[in-house]
């Protein structure tokens, strides 16, 4: 007997039908999770790994979709973290007959099978609901196929319904541990970053952080220890390239007056706004809720940009700024190079060109000149205090004779005392008595080593550091500069102003010229300031060689001289031996650690131009 041939259904009928239909409530709602799904613009499959977001919405609408299509849920509502868990199950793999063990941030992760395949159940079929959202698939239903497509959906519900309670039951608690105890670094951070957070709100003046610094200080050793832990985790993952101590971080932050240092603020502001924005991002996330925390670490986008604009300006900041004497040396630095900035707009152009007659030539030679003034002023400064100590201790020492003397007296009656009761030792005393003089050379050797510290600290209190370049710098070298120290002792101070001018005119005239510098020569340019000062005659009669010491030449703010000639002051080849010296400490200083000093006199140069470079360069090993 043939086959029945298929019910013939009248085309104006079925097309009725399938517009009463769309007036229906299940192709309203089936339309509204359509758009609700095009605005999560997220593309999910059966191999997606993990499912993040704000896809509640998108669950609660779907929960409808089955009501409308009468599914009967055994369940009340759609919670994301159990659509999650189907997602984030995992199980071992076996290939060539070896276990691959599944890992993520190095924390294991794996299920049973059948935790895995109860997970992997409610994806697939969450995943072929979600393309039934298709535009080609949804947009080109007509009454011809209506009838097929929301059949087929209803099966995908049906099964939907029917595979999640079962998943709910037995599987997610165990599928969630594994998910908690991989984002759990991240959720540390954020937890202790909110603490941080609402510290700072209640606590804006200075006084109430200075009263509660116990507690701050508690909390910001747990954000070390939290951030540091996913640093770790990031560059394992090679998400970032550096980890650094965060507690760095805050030390640097940390610093008194930075923020009024033109220099130390200069590099400290980047690091401090890089910090301050991730930890406004951080909290937003936390704001968000777990359904956003994303793994493995390294999928959380905006908290790895976060990270790595931190880590290069705390690279930059450490390098520069990481100890007293790197503070020390780049105010330096900063000082002597705002010389030259300062001394005429030419000098200041090729300063910020970074032209290698100014970068080579100019600033090592000012550097170590302006060092052994500095030098030279440190020394006179404690020898004119300790000169004056030492009249206020010859007062003294009439009565600490007198005192001295009664001491004496009774030191040789207990000697006396003793040689007379000490005829006969034994070696048990005798052992006793060795032990406590070894007890006490060892103390008094401990207390000079504390008091010498403590001369070291209260010096640079009280007169700064003496010797910058350590680092820099070999001890052979350090003597050249204590020689030159004397040497320029016996140089006139107004000639010692000509040698500045005369190192920093060797910056002003271009090592290489191109044809815009050949149209603009600085030799003419520099030949009009020559002629500017030649005709200056008030300067020119009241400095060496035509007048010495003329008290205003001192007093007054000198400025740059373009015909300054210092060598001629002086027939007896002072000024040559002081330069021969001058010049080969400034080779030193720029060769002995010649990426680190490139990198120091760099930055300093941007800060004077204004100009912050985001990204590390490298440095010698410290």
């Amino acid at each position: 007997m043939p086959p029945k041939k298929p019910k013939q259904i009248d085309p104006q009928l079925q097309q009725e039908q399938f517009e009463k239909w769309k007036d229906s409530d299940e192709f309203r709602v089936w339309n509204e999770l359509k758009i609700i799904s095009k605005s999560l613009d997220t593309n999910i499959s059966e191999t997606t790994k993990d499912l993040t977001g704000n896809w509640q919405v998108y669950h609660n609408k779907l929960f409808e979709l089955c009501q409308v299509f009468k599914c009967k849920p055994k369940f009340k509502f759609i919670d994301h973290v159990h659509i999650r868990s189907a997602f984030f199950a995992q199980e071992d793999i076996e290939i060539n007959k070896q276990i691959i063990k599944q890992y993520i941030d190095g924390i294991y992760c794996s299920v049973e099978k059948l935790d895995k395949d109860r997970g992997n159940h409610v994806k697939q079929a969450f995943a072929k609901i979600y393309r039934t959202l298709e535009d080609h698939k949804f947009l080109e239903m007509s009454a011809e196929n209506y009838q097929a497509e929301r059949k087929n959906l209803q099966t995908l519900l049906n099964e939907f319904t029917k595979k999640l309670p079962i998943l709910i039951k037995i599987s997610h608690k165990l599928i969630e541990e594994r998910l908690m105890q991989v984002t759990a670094p991240l959720r540390a951070l954020l937890e202790i970053n909110k603490k941080l957070m609402f510290f700072d709100l209640r606590n804006t003046a200075h006084r109430d952080r200075m009263i509660r610094d116990f507690i701050i200080k508690a909390d910001i050793e747990q954000y070390c220890i939290c951030l540091q832990e996913c640093e770790r985790i990031l560059l394992e993952t090679q998400a970032i390239k550096a980890n650094p101590n965060v507690k760095l971080i805050f030390n640097k932050l940390g610093y008194e007056n930075w923020q009024t240092n033109k220099i130390e603020s200069f590099y400290l502001k980047p690091l401090l706004e890089a910090f301050e924005k991730m930890r406004r991002n951080l909290f937003c996330l936390m704001l968000k809720g777990i359904n956003f925390y994303k793994a493995p670490l390294m999928e959380n986008q905006q908290f790895v940009i976060d990270i790595n604009e931190v880590i290069k300006a705390e690279l930059i900041s450490e390098h520069l700024l990481g100890s007293a004497l790197k503070r020390d040396q780049i105010n330096f630095v900063y000082n002597v190079l705002s010389v030259i900035f300062h001394a005429n707009p030419q000098a200041r152009e090729f300063l910020q060109k970074k032209d290698e007659n100014c970068i080579k030539g100019s600033i090592p030679k000012l550097i170590a000149y302006h060092t052994i003034l500095y030098m030279r002023a440190w020394k006179d400064r404690k020898k004119e205090d300790d000169l004056k100590q030492m009249k206020q201790e010859q007062q003294d020492q009439l009565k600490q004779t007198q005192l001295q003397h009664s001491q004496l007296q009774s030191t040789q009656d207990e000697n006396l005392a003793n040689a007379q009761s000490n005829i006969y030792v034994s070696p048990e005393r005798k052992r006793q008595m060795e032990e406590e003089q070894k007890k006490k050379e060892e103390e008094q050797r401990l207390a000079e080593e504390t008091a010498r510290e403590k001369e070291q600290q209260s010096l640079m209190q009280k007169y700064g550091r003496y010797w910058l370049w350590d680092f820099y710098c070999t001890q052979e070298n350090r003597q050249i500069f204590e020689d030159c120290v004397e040497r320029v002792r016996h140089i006139n101070k107004a000639v010692q102003q000509d040698i500045e001018d005369e190192i920093i005119k060797e910056g002003m005239i271009p090592k290489i010229r191109n044809r815009q510098m050949q149209q603009n020569d600085p030799s003419l340019l520099f030949n009009e300031l020559r002629k500017k000062d030649y005709d200056n005659q008030y300067v020119l009669m009241r400095r060496p060689p035509e007048l010495w010491n003329y008290p205003k030449v001192i007093d007054e703010e000198h400025q740059f001289r373009a015909i300054a000639d210092p060598k001629k002051c002086y027939i007896d080849q002072r000024i040559e031996n002081l330069e021969e010296r001058i010049n080969q400490l400034a080779n030193h200083l720029q060769t002995y650690k010649p990426q680190t000093w490139k990198e120091l006199i760099e930055r300093v140069v941007d800060a004077l131009k204004e100009t912050y470079i985001q990204e590390p360069t490298q440095i010698d090993e410290q």
